[in-house]
């Protein structure tokens, strides 16, 4: 007599909210960020703002702008407790000769907020979340002060890192655009 068995190993995938909606909002406007989560079963979020003095959120997602900066929305499942981090970028609103306003002019707006660089919930920026921060060997091109950092715009010396960088942070506008990058 003889006995055979298979096992089938099964690799179960973490749950991850994503977030989808848009990233800029004019001071004193309103947007509305949604969110999902995959592999889990989340029926409410909670949503906080990284820094109320540029934007707030409510409890449904609708992230009104305050003042000028640049912020990430944190959404967190309420049974996973799964969280992603959405970028925000506040504009103020000129109104130009033309007839059109500042945020018209934000030029490649719309490239960068479609482009992987914006997407925080990506493998490339949520790589890290559990160590808690991106590794300094990975910084410069996975979070953004981590690339700032590298440029010298943190007052440190320039082309090397010299911390970790902050998990899900995207490459935001401040992080090419600054006075170190120029």
């Amino acid at each position: 007599m003889s006995l055979s068995a298979c096992a089938e190993l099964e690799t179960k995938s973490p749950p991850e909210v994503v977030t989808s909606g848009p990233h800029a909002v004019v001071v004193g406007e309103g947007i509305e960020v949604s969110a999902t989560t995959q592999h889990g079963k989340d029926t409410a979020y909670t949503w906080e703002s990284q820094d109320t003095g540029v934007a707030t959120v409510d409890e449904s997602g609708v992230v009104t702008g305050v003042t000028a900066g640049e912020t990430a929305i944190k959404v967190t499942g309420n049974k996973t407790k799964a969280s992603a981090l959405h970028a925000v970028v506040v504009v103020s609103v000129v109104d130009l000769p033309d007839g059109g306003s500042a945020i018209d002019q934000v030029p490649h707006y719309a490239d960068w907020a479609s482009s992987p660089h914006a997407d925080t919930a990506s493998e490339a920026f949520t790589h890290w979340t559990s160590d808690g921060e991106v590794s300094k060997e990975c910084a410069r091109c996975h979070s953004a002060d981590g690339f700032v950092d590298y440029l010298g715009g943190d007052g440190s010396a320039p082309n090397r890192v010299d911390r970790a960088g902050t998990i899900e942070t995207g490459v935001t506008c401040a992080a090419c655009h600054n006075q170190a990058a120029v």
